[in-house]
């Protein structure tokens, strides 16, 4: 080898198209529900899954939202353990997940 080098071509790598999902999740900590605030573009189901440490499914459900901003509650959550949980929220192929805290 001779010591040469040779660069390659700058690129550009444009984000301003990905859209940031965003899910409100609250009260958290929580007591006995949580709500869910978020934007739904089009009819369709959004699956909902309430999950421990260790992996062990706590809440599972499917919930029909229509086009636009939607408020989803989940009630009877008095029975899980206090503790850390994860909330993950499937749309479509998107799946958002969040730390969720029970009081």
């Amino acid at each position: 080898r001779d010591g040469s080098f040779e660069y390659s071509p700058a690129r550009r790598v444009d984000f301003t198209n990905e859209a940031e999902e965003v899910i409100a999740v609250y009260p958290n900590p929580f007591k006995d529900q949580v709500t869910l605030g978020f934007t739904v573009s089009e009819n369709a189901p959004v699956q909902v899954e309430i999950v421990d440490l260790y992996g062990k499914v706590c809440f599972k459900g499917t919930f029909n939202q229509i086009a636009g901003e939607a408020g989803l509650n989940i009630p009877a959550l008095n029975k899980l353990a206090t503790g850390i949980y994860v909330i993950k929220v499937a749309k479509g192929d998107n799946v958002i997940t969040r730390k969720l805290i029970k009081e």
